[in-house]
C-alpha cells in the first residue's frame, strides 16, 4: 500500500502529543479505535511515517482518521 502524506496541521498535532507523551484516542480509517500514550513519530524506509506508542505498538500516519487527547 502506498503511503499518502498527511496534512502539516495533523502532523504538527501528532508531534505535540508525542513531545508531551499524551494519552490519545485514535480512530483508524478501518473503524478500529484504541487509546495509547503517544511516544514518537518515525520513518520506516519504504513504508512511510509511523506513530509509535508506549505499549510498543505503531500505526502508519495515513491510516489515522482522527486523533485527540484521551
Amino acid at each position: 500500500m502506498t503511503y499518502t502524506p498527511i496534512s502539516c496541521e495533523q502532523h504538527d498535532l501528532i508531534e505535540i502529543f508525542c513531545m508531551r507523551h499524551n494519552k490519545v484516542a485514535v480512530t483508524l480509517h478501518s473503524g478500529e479505535q484504541f487509546f495509547a500514550r503517544a511516544e514518537d513519530v518515525g520513518i520506516i524506509s519504504g513504508q512511510g511515517e509511523w506513530l509509535h506508542f508506549s505499549n510498543h505498538s505503531s500505526v502508519r500516519l495515513d491510516q489515522i482518521k482522527a486523533i485527540s487527547l484521551a
